[in-house]
């Protein structure tokens, strides 16, 4: 079994005070399962004690489906792919009810039923579901999936940005398939990690995820569960991987040949060779600027980025997404600031983080800034690409 041996920060969280309650820096072990055919990350005692106090504080490494623009976007986002998919499959949502694991605040169940879904069921452990079903209207069962008080057969179970958290995931989509009434439809998401381990984007990695899927391994979960009709395709606006599968019809399951090949280990391989060179760059970079007397600024950061850079100074930190605006992510002191603070308070050499909204972000910038020479904006995306010869084409990337 392969593996690669890291020291990153865990936690992804933004908090509306400093939140400082993490080791600055945890071990992580990313390991390639050649039986499982599946890259993830080995779980110790520490990372589940660290885990179950994140999620006690509601940390959010990512904005919940609804919750603001840019939660709004990828809410209804997703609602079209689902939607398109239902329609694909002759499916009326006007003739099923639907189920929602780890549904949060219950925007997608909303739109689901704004459209006139039957009935729509959301399961989810945090008091999110609590508050989102005053808001949008929409029921919830508040625990973990499975659930013992669930009593009755879906039409169509949901998953979004769960799966990639489960340690046991043949285990937790075995029992969605159970739960599905026959002919049942299933619409998993989850980060598609092939693309940024190709180039060595270590933003992919977090403590939070234990799996890390790519078509093929997805593509093998659903057929060791025995779905039929599966699809498994990446999304063109970001790094997600959307998966789709059906239970037949009286409720048997499709038995599938046993896959072959090393699809996944050679991404490993790629990932631990590029990871190397890309963080060495970068840290040539921030050095060199640093020696210059220069002030630095990351746009839409990960935590991980930091953990393995060394600063001189604490950076300046900017996101476009407005619900993190004056919070503070884990382990730093200075604020997440609105971009447009760089119109009247500048950043000598500004590093656009986020390889999926890389163009995007430029051109943002581009346009708010009056006199963009004086400051140096350097793309990781970029780097990445020169490093491991691969082109990141995915999301908003022209």
């Amino acid at each position: 079994m392969q593996h690669i041996k890291l020291r990153i920060p865990f936690d992804l969280g933004t908090y509306e005070e400093p939140f400082m309650e993490f080791p600055r820096k945890v071990p992580f072990i990313l390991e390639y399962d050649d039986k499982e055919l599946l890259i993830r990350e080995k779980i110790t005692r520490n990372i589940r004690t660290y885990l179950k106090k994140y999620y006690e504080k509601g940390g959010y490494g990512s904005t919940p489906l609804g919750q603001g623009d840019y939660g709004k976007r990828q809410g209804d986002e997703l609602f079209d792919v689902i939607s398109g998919m239902l329609t694909e499959e002759s499916k009326n949502i006007h003739d099923m009810n639907f189920l929602e694991i780890g549904s949060s605040y219950g925007y997608l169940l909303y739109l689901l039923k704004q459209h006139g879904a039957r009935d729509v069921l959301g399961v989810e452990p945090g008091d999110e579901g609590v508050i989102g079903g005053k808001k949008y209207g929409v029921p919830f069962i508040q625990d973990f999936f499975p659930t013992k008080r669930l009593t009755r057969k879906f039409d169509c179970i949901l998953s979004h940005a769960v799966l990639e958290h489960v340690e046991k995931p043949d285990e937790f989509v075995s029992e969605i398939y159970d739960t599905l009434a026959g002919g049942g439809c299933t619409f998993i998401a989850v980060p598609d990690s092939e693309k940024k381990m190709l180039v060595g984007d270590p933003s992919v990695l977090t403590h939070q995820h234990v799996n890390y899927f790519t078509k093929y391994s997805l593509q093998i979960l659903l057929q060791r569960i025995g779905f039929s009709r599966i699809k498994v395709w990446s999304s063109d606006k970001r790094s997600i991987l959307y998966g789709w599968g059906v239970k037949a019809a009286d409720g048997r399951r499709i038995p599938n040949e046993t896959a072959t090949g090393d699809h996944d280990g050679e991404i490993f391989s790629a990932f631990d060779r590029n990871v190397k060179k890309n963080i060495s760059s970068i840290q040539k970079l921030l050095t060199e600027r640093e020696k210059r007397g220069r002030t630095v600024g990351l746009y839409a950061p990960s935590i991980v980025l930091d953990g393995l850079l060394s600063f001189s100074k604490e950076p300046r930190l900017f996101d476009t997404d407005e619900m993190k605006h004056g919070r503070f992510m884990a382990g730093f002191k200075n604020r997440i600031e609105s971009p447009l603070n760089l119109v009247d308070h500048p950043v000598d050499v500004l590093f656009i983080a986020p390889v999926d909204y890389d163009t995007e972000i430029r051109s943002y910038l581009k346009s708010i800034l009056p006199h963009t020479e004086k400051t140096e904006i350097i793309s990781l995306k970029k780097i990445y690409e020169e490093n491991s010869g691969v082109r990141y084409a995915v999301g908003s990337v022209a």
